[in-house]
């Protein structure tokens, strides 16, 4: 099934104490960014849990 682009985005900023979470990216620009994605037809909520767990396997509530 292809996803839905409906031109939404989401990001987290995740903290543990004075810790920020970011992640090396790998594709063009290389930098490092916050967790993020595309909503893909879900709500801000559900995608933000999806994408958390996709790209840096953390469960979030």
């Amino acid at each position: 099934m292809s996803k839905i682009c409906d031109n939404k985005s989401v990001g987290q900023i995740i903290y543990k104490g004075n810790i920020l979470l970011m992640i090396e990216r790998k594709n063009f620009p290389k930098s490092y960014a916050l967790p993020a994605g595309h909503l893909d037809g879900d709500t801000f909520d559900i995608a933000a849990r999806r994408e958390t767990k996709e790209e840096v396997g953390i469960n979030i509530l």
